[in-house]
């Protein structure tokens, strides 16, 4: 059965305990990471009826986006500030409302993109880089 996004969590490890995560507050949006596998040509010209080869190449996963209203008082905000500006590896745990699991080592490529309108609230969008396997635990 479907279920809405309400209930989502985010969290980045803390730097004072590894292993530990900060809750990260005020979020809207979290995209997951996705993984890709390259395709590595291998095609020859003795390729059977002049057709192309391919084998699986390395993989890689595109970075998980990241939506909240900012606060600047909020910890988990203000850790994923930190781990932009120091360049800091460290562990991400994204916790969807079906209970799927996402678990990965990563960093934060720019600091929060704050977006400011007239008459609404403002907004920041994280990018968190994956660097290594993305595990992926069903509900």
């Amino acid at each position: 059965m479907a279920k809405i996004g309400y209930g989502t969590t985010v969290g980045v490890e803390s730097g004072t305990t590894p292993g530990t995560f900060i809750p990260i507050g005020g979020i809207t949006g979290f995209t997951p990471p996705q993984g890709s596998t390259e395709e590595v040509d291998v095609t020859t010209m003795e390729s059977p009826d002049a057709t192309t080869e391919s084998i699986p190449g390395m993989r890689t996963y595109a970075a998980a986006s990241l939506t909240v209203l900012a606060d600047p008082a909020d910890p988990g905000q203000i850790r994923m500030d930190e781990v932009a500006v120091t360049r800091e590896v460290v562990n991400f745990e994204g916790v969807l409302s079906n209970g799927e699991t996402y678990t990965f080592s990563g960093f934060v490529p720019q600091d929060g993109v704050s977006e400011v309108t007239m008459g609404g609230v403002i907004t920041k969008t994280y990018s968190l880089k994956p660097s290594g396997v993305v595990t992926k635990t069903a509900a």
